[in-house]
């Protein structure tokens, strides 16, 4: 990937938050690669902290934290076999960004 689109795939994210985490636009990225992506997943794929992982993808949520909308591009749902453990899967707003980001990759 150039530098140049690279740039253009902040900007994409840019959109959503400024000041949107490195970390959260690396697991949107690795959610298109394995859907159903969990923090555990996101710990051992992407050499984040569990804190982290979790942060990052809680970013990406309708809700980051209480308080602080996410960008909500992404649905957490739990594994039925394990509550305690979310998946998490692009929403309809997450397959546009991704729609966009691929175009820009394909240019």
């Amino acid at each position: 990937m150039s530098p140049k689109s690279f740039n253009k795939i902040l900007q994409e994210f840019r959109k959503y938050e400024n000041d949107l985490p490195i970390s959260s636009m690396l697991c949107f990225m690795e959610i298109l690669e394995s859907p159903g992506l969990t923090v555990s997943q996101a710990v051992n794929g992407l050499d984040l902290s569990k804190q982290s992982a979790s942060r990052a993808l809680k970013n990406l949520t309708h809700r980051a934290r209480p308080g602080k909308d996410g960008i909500d591009v992404v649905r957490a749902e739990p594994l039925p076999e394990d509550y305690r453990v979310s998946q998490h899967f692009l929403n309809e707003r997450g397959v546009e960004l991704e729609k966009r980001i691929r175009q820009i990759l394909s240019d």
